[in-house]
């Protein structure tokens, strides 16, 4: 099914247009939401690791009281063209999920 209705050069051009994305979209944000995907489905690179430098070049501490203890696991880590490549990826299944009962009535 998948080749059928989603050949190699689909998906590799769904990879193309993620990966020229500057900012994840709302409608994106919220498909990966309804589906789960959060810090753990994204793993280690959701991590913002302690060796880290901030935006002004300071290293984060890790402390309770400092701004950066809220963004140690956080899904802005994750780079934006895999956030879309995975909500298009999602959607495609969405689709395949609708299309399912139809495909099974007529084969």
């Amino acid at each position: 099914v998948l080749e059928r209705n989603s050949p190699i050069s689909v998906r590799l051009a769904s990879l193309m247009r993620s990966s020229t994305k500057k900012k994840i979209s709302r409608e994106d944000s919220l498909v990966l939401k309804r589906h789960g995907f959060g810090t753990a489905a994204f793993g280690a690179i959701s991590f913002f690791s302690s060796n880290t430098r901030s935006v002004n070049g300071d290293k984060p501490s890790l402390d309770k009281n400092s701004k950066f203890q809220s963004q140690i696991d956080s899904i802005n880590h994750v780079p934006v063209w895999l956030q879309t490549f995975v909500a298009d990826t999602l959607r495609y299944i969405e689709y395949e999920r609708r299309g399912l009962p139809v495909a099974l009535l007529c084969d």
